[in-house]
């Protein structure tokens, strides 16, 4: 496949919106959440754009996006002038690019949770844009997660009143007669 790789100006792109016969809109989204990283993550480092760039077919007088719709959100939002594109040959047939969509937001492949949370900066990771399964919320940069209040619960048999998410002192827990 001869496929060219250009700066195209932003304005020139078209969301996939099923204009193409035989190839539907785009049908994958994402959170908030992974779109503020993904913000942060072209922000500090657009370079990565270069390495992933958006893949797009002519279309008339307009480029249709075919792979990379939230990277090109992304770069809208900051406000980019263009962004590195590949451009496939028109007359792709619309299954080859049916392919390309699914294939390019399919990942494969699992993360080894223990190894990130040992052997990697957490707060890095989060910062090259992956969500952990593992952290509720992260909070922004240079800021401490208010520790949740803990609920408080009254023991029915001594009336002594203690955190939920206290250990149990087992050598203190008396038998009922």
């Amino acid at each position: 496949m001869n496929v060219t790789k250009i700066n195209l100006p932003l304005k020139s792109i078209v969301l996939n919106k099923g204009q193409i016969e035989g190839l539907p809109k785009n049908a994958r989204h994402i959170t908030e959440r992974q779109f503020e990283l993904l913000l942060k993550s072209i922000h500090e480092d657009p370079d990565m754009l270069e390495l992933r760039p958006v893949i797009t077919i002519r279309l008339q007088d307009k480029y249709v996006l075919i792979a990379g719709e939230q990277r090109f959100r992304a770069a809208k939002k900051l406000m980019l002038k263009v962004i590195p594109s590949l451009v496939l040959p028109e007359g792709t047939e619309a299954k080859k690019l049916r392919a390309i969509a699914i294939k390019d937001n399919h990942t494969n492949g699992v993360w080894d949770w223990d190894e990130i949370a040992n052997a990697w900066d957490l707060s890095e990771v989060l910062n090259f844009g992956v969500e952990l399964p593992f952290i509720d919320k992260v909070p922004p940069e240079g800021k401490e997660k208010e520790p949740k209040p803990s609920k408080m619960i009254t023991c029915p048999h001594c009336g002594e009143t203690f955190a939920a998410d206290d250990k149990v002192d087992k050598g203190r827990t008396k038998k009922r007669s």
